[in-house]
């Protein structure tokens, strides 16, 4: 499978180079000397702090993948920030969820993870958000292409509060893979 290269990466490997040729020109060329040794204490400083700044980019950009991959259902739609908009009937054929479930798992895994945000139409209300903590697949031939089989599919199915504050919203069930799903969307979903 392809890899994205994500910001976080670059960012990474460009403060990982900084920091190597800052030491390098410190013990080869010995260019931050001074008699009372406190350069050294800087740059070890500088280097914890561009190490904690790499861990807190690297979290921030999983929690965002986390919340792109949420899928929101309305009664009669799905919308999701990568995809957008689509009614039920231009997903699957009926409304069921053991076909609507594939619909979203194919969808997850040609996610680019873009900062393009797709609009839901203004009269979109919905009553559920499906959550994907962890997600892993694999192609079978090793195209880029081709179908891919989910591995691991975790998450959650939650009831959208009334009031709309997201601190209210109620778990329905946690899912641990695409058959879970599936029976969680047919029994409390808005399939019923």
């Amino acid at each position: 499978m392809k890899r994205r290269i994500r910001a976080y990466m670059v960012v990474g490997l460009v403060i990982l180079l900084v920091i190597l040729g800052l030491t390098l020109a410190y013990f080869r060329y010995g260019v931050f000397r001074s008699d009372k040794g406190i350069d050294l204490w800087l740059l070890f400083a500088w280097a914890i702090a561009v190490i904690v700044m790499v861990v807190i980019i690297h979290r921030r950009v999983k929690e965002r993948e986390k919340m792109v991959r949420w899928f929101y259902l309305s009664e009669d739609g799905i919308y999701n920030i990568e995809i957008g908009y689509a009614p039920f009937s231009h997903v699957s054929a009926s409304e069921d969820p053991f076909l609507f479930v594939p619909f979203m798992a194919n969808s997850l895994v040609e996610m680019s993870y873009g900062f393009e945000v797709a609009d839901a139409p203004s009269d979109f209300k919905p009553a559920f958000i499906i959550t994907t903590d962890s997600l892993e697949f694999h192609r079978p031939d090793g195209d880029d292409e081709g179908s891919a089989v989910i591995d691991e599919w975790k998450g959650s199915l939650l009831r959208i509060a009334p009031d709309g504050s997201s601190s209210s919203d109620e778990v329905i069930g946690s899912y641990a893979n695409a058959r879970e799903l599936s029976f969680l969307l047919e029994e409390y979903g808005p399939f019923r």
